[in-house]
């Protein structure tokens, strides 16, 4: 059974990320916006030392075949660690976490709209 804080995230991330048309992969923490030959991942990072959220968005090429989604650009954005102390304390900080991921993802969509924006962004 999932704890409250994951709980709290993902009630958070459908607020603001399914509306977008982000996925969420599974039952896990990570949310994509998939493009055909790129997508956004959005990842509610846990801690191995505590409960909570590091936020994560970046993009990755799907132009050659890995067995594994990577953040070819972006990754940690520069938000704190968002810890867990009680359900009241961290529900408006994980709002605050997917509402930044929401920007993130608008930011990465309109920079990366064609493959020529794409070349210029990353050159």
């Amino acid at each position: 059974m999932a704890s409250n804080h994951n709980k709290i995230i993902n009630v958070a991330a459908r607020k603001e990320l399914k509306p977008l048309g982000l996925k969420r992969q599974g039952s896990s923490r990570i949310w994509i916006d998939d493009h055909g030959w790129w997508l956004i991942q959005v990842e509610f990072q846990p801690s191995s030392a505590s409960k909570g959220s590091y936020l994560n968005v970046g993009i990755g090429w799907l132009l050659l075949e890995k067995a594994y989604v990577s953040f070819d650009v972006g990754y940690r954005i520069n938000t704190p660690f968002i810890g867990y102390e009680t359900d009241q304390q961290f529900k408006p900080a994980a709002q605050k976490l997917a509402e930044r991921a929401s920007i993130e993802v608008s930011k990465l969509r309109h920079d990366f709209q064609s493959l020529e924006s794409a070349v210029q962004m990353i050159n």
